[in-house]
């Protein structure tokens, strides 16, 4: 893939460690990471970007995920790109909530650093590799 067709993939993590095994995980795909720590950094980035293949959102962040999630499904350029949510959480208040508002998926960070970057390995797979990425709402809908 040449540089201007290389995918990039929004990263909105606060914990440090857990983002350098993300990125880590990440080097393996051909993406380009996005890196925010706070909801209002990762909103801005989506309103001056272009959309990104995948969203990887930590739902408990400064400003909260449920905020990123909200502006991604509200915006009608980026509304169908993958969110998936990645949490600590386990609550199924939490769960419930990131599923009402239209997240892919909701997974348990796993508690083991190297299963939790298999954790990501197979999130980026699944939705960079194998599913078909869904049309952006103002692509032409004959392609």
């Amino acid at each position: 893939m040449s540089a201007a067709t290389i995918r990039s993939v929004l990263v909105v993590e606060d914990d440090q460690i857990d983002t350098e095994y993300i990125l880590q995980t990440l080097s393996k795909f051909d993406v380009t990471p996005e890196v925010h720590s706070r909801s209002y950094e990762a909103i801005s980035h989506l309103q001056q970007n272009d959309a990104p293949a995948l969203v990887l959102l930590d739902w408990k962040i400064p400003g909260g995920g449920a905020s990123v999630l909200r502006a991604v499904r509200a915006n009608p350029a980026i509304s169908t790109v993958p969110v998936v949510i990645l949490s600590r959480s386990t609550a199924r208040v939490d769960v419930r909530a990131a599923m009402v508002g239209h997240a892919n998926a909701f997974v348990a960070k796993a508690a083991e650093l190297h299963d939790f970057q298999d954790q990501v390995s197979a999130i980026c797979e699944f939705f960079l590799n194998i599913a078909q990425p869904p049309p952006l709402p103002d692509a032409d809908p004959d392609r």
